[in-house]
């Protein structure tokens, strides 16, 4: 699990005056953990 949580990334975009946090599709048992403490995984896209 940790493993595939070490895998997923994020990258701050900045497109026609606007901020953007994208994240990496979350592989293997990566949602699992987020499952186990009972949070839902942040989007993959996120305007800031």
């Amino acid at each position: 699990v940790i493993t595939d949580l070490n895998r997923v990334k994020a990258v701050k975009l900045s497109m026609n005056g606007k901020e953007f946090v994208v994240r990496t599709e979350l592989r293997g048992d990566a949602y699992l953990a987020f499952k186990a403490v009972g949070a839902r995984p942040p989007q993959r896209v996120l305007q800031l």
